[in-house]
């Protein structure tokens, strides 16, 4: 006569299988997560983008300007709220800090371009360095359509995207 134990536990198979979908579920997690945080940087650095545009813009104007400010130098956006030339501290209290990358920058060095290119540095931008290829590539799909950088508002090179505010002198 067979006498019929009663088992406690899980066998190892079953364990095995428990942890393998835990696994699976914590990747996906994983990935999800790092697609928000993407997605979270390049909306924010539009519109930090945006926000100095308009304040330069202002401050044209305000100004009477018909051309941009030239600079040398490349200025941070912190120097032209602080009264850099030009002086957007009426528009912007604070230079908005990017998440991701150097500072914020203003770039007019007089160089322009009479048709869309690759040359993120063409016209009148405002850049910043050190930003990931993802975080670019999300910034172009959302601005420009995904045209991979050579003919809307943003533009890259490299870990260096410009944020085009004219590919011309005139504002």
């Amino acid at each position: 006569m067979f006498v019929r134990t009663r088992s406690r536990g899980f066998t190892l198979i079953e364990l095995l299988i428990v942890i393998a979908i835990i696994g699976i579920l914590s990747a996906t997690v994983l990935v999800s997560l790092n697609s928000a945080r993407v997605k979270a940087n390049a909306t924010r650095m539009i519109v930090d983008f945006k926000q100095i545009e308009k304040a330069l813009r202002l401050a044209s104007i305000d100004e009477g300007r018909d051309t941009w400010w030239g600079e040398t130098g490349n200025p941070t956006i912190v120097s032209l709220v602080a009264g850099g030339t030009p002086d957007i501290s009426t528009y912007l209290s604070t230079a908005p800090t990017p998440p991701v990358g150097t500072p914020y920058r203003y770039d007019n060095d007089g160089n322009t371009a009479s048709s869309c290119g690759s040359d993120y540095s063409a016209g009148v931008n405002i850049y910043l360095t050190g930003v990931s290829a993802d975080v670019i590539e999300a910034m172009d799909r959302a601005l420009d359509g995904g045209d991979g950088g050579t003919c809307g508002k943003i533009s890259w090179s490299g870990g260096a995207v410009g944020y085009r505010l004219s590919l011309t002198q005139e504002i």
